[in-house]
């Protein structure tokens, strides 16, 4: 009897585990790879610095700057519609934003270049967005070749796909060459990632970046 009620707890913690986790998760999901807390209708910029130095991102109408490490994408800023002024050292620049509107930009040291983006929502999905900044067409793969997840991408801009939930190598084919292989991944239903192409030291690089959004108010 005590062995049939130990089981009995056991099974009920489990279940209760197993529902608050999935009611957590579908609060995170509805949040997509924004943050909850961002205000309706806000829109969203981040940087991908790609310097071998680190720099810091300020956005007039946000508290504090943000610090990018060289080569790496910065976390998204949410803000109000409207104009926002951006500095980065000093390079200065004035950008208009809509509501719900996304822009990724890509600073080169001396200039900062919008790439398209865009608002992701989907909790049944997850999202791959493959960022080209090398000097040729990019394609992303299954690590294989045989499956084209997200196809061939122009130098400087982006291309995007819904994918299922699921663990998966991908890699980035140029002319049918796999170039560069990124980490292996847990594509989450309700989250987007970005898959990053670019060029250091005279090779491909790749780097995937589970997208998320900056506390700085």
């Amino acid at each position: 009897m005590i062995n049939v009620m130990k089981w009995f707890m056991q099974m009920v913690v489990a279940l209760a585990v197993l529902f608050s986790g999935s009611s957590v998760y579908a609060a995170d999901g509805n949040a997509a790879l924004y943050d909850a807390t961002a205000p309706a209708d806000s829109a969203y910029v981040r940087v991908f610095n790609l310097t071998n130095a680190a720099i810091d991102v300020k956005v007039s109408s946000k508290s504090a700057a943000q610090p990018i490490s060289a080569y790496q994408m910065g976390d998204y800023l949410f803000l109000a519609q409207g104009q926002h002024d951006i500095a980065l050292g000093s390079l200065n620049v004035s950008l208009s934003f809509s509501k719900n509107e996304v822009k990724t930009l890509l600073f080169d040291g001396t200039q900062l270049k919008v790439v398209n983006d865009s608002l992701f929502e989907s909790v049944k999905k997850a999202r791959v967005g493959l960022y080209n900044f090398s000097s040729q067409a990019v394609a992303l793969k299954t690590a294989n070749g045989k499956h084209e997840v997200v196809k061939s991408v122009t130098p400087g801009d982006s291309g995007f796909r819904e994918v299922n939930e699921i663990k998966m190598v991908f890699s980035a084919y140029q002319d049918g060459k796999s170039v560069a292989t990124f980490d292996e991944t847990f594509l989450k239903k309700g989250r987007s990632y970005s898959y990053v192409v670019y060029e250091e030291n005279g090779g491909i690089v790749a780097q995937v970046v589970a997208n998320k959004v900056a506390s700085i108010e």
